[in-house]
């Protein structure tokens, strides 16, 4: 067993347990299917996060969905009504990928992708900013938000308390692309020192930890 599984999981230890009750062929068919489209959530991110879902209720966000590669693993074999899901995006790319601005609107391949697998009408396409959709949201109103969007620190810095008022009490707050403190030039490092200051390190939220790229806490 990977060593990264055996340490503190904080609030990934619910998650993980649930991982180790499923069926692995489940887990190797989740996987292949989504690695049919476009994107990063890789490896043990993907059934990481569909076990993070598989048990949740009421509302989530995902800000940053590109062409649905994270949105399909998180609605992978679930009723579709055992919660919401918002898709937060402009649609347009990042910055960090340039390649992918020279080709208009992402909506259409992230819809397209969605459709083929039965799952378009179970989420609610936001087309907007990350700050701006926010405000669509009563504060206390969330059970979940996912944050993949751009990763440097102003932009990371600002999703985190654009969306932590809307999570409710012992709600997930949760992102992709955390890279392993122990090992050194490791990557991303505004997006940690982000993630650092307004989430591990402040005292709104408890039970912070990280796992296979993916960081997370709950909101006390």
């Amino acid at each position: 067993m990977n060593a990264e599984f055996n340490r503190d999981l904080g609030v990934f230890k619910k998650y993980y347990n649930v991982l180790t009750k499923t069926d692995p062929n489940f887990i190797k068919t989740l996987a292949s299917e989504v690695n049919k489209i476009d994107g990063w959530l890789c490896n043990w991110q993907i059934p990481i996060m569909w076990s993070i879902f598989s048990t949740l209720e009421g509302k989530a966000v995902e800000v940053g969905c590109w062409k649905g590669r994270a949105t399909s693993a998180f609605k992978f074999g679930i009723p579709k009504d055992q919660f919401e899901l918002y898709c937060v995006d402009p649609f347009l790319g990042s910055t960090e990928h340039k390649e992918d601005l020279q080709g208009g609107s992402t909506r259409g391949d992230f819809e397209k992708n969605l459709r083929d697998r039965g799952i378009l009408d179970s989420v609610v396409v936001i087309e907007k900013y990350s700050k701006d959709a926010s405000m669509d949201f009563e504060d206390n109103s969330l059970d979940l938000v996912f944050i993949d969007a751009e990763h440097d620190y102003e932009n990371v810095k600002l999703d985190i308390l654009s969306w932590s008022p809307k999570l409710k009490s012992g709600a997930i707050i949760c992102g992709h692309d955390y890279p392993d403190p122990e090992k050194e030039d490791a990557g991303f490092e505004e997006l940690s020192k982000a993630v650092d200051e307004e989430v591990r390190d402040n005292n709104n939220f408890k039970d912070f930890s990280w796992l296979c790229g993916i960081w997370g806490a709950r909101k006390k």
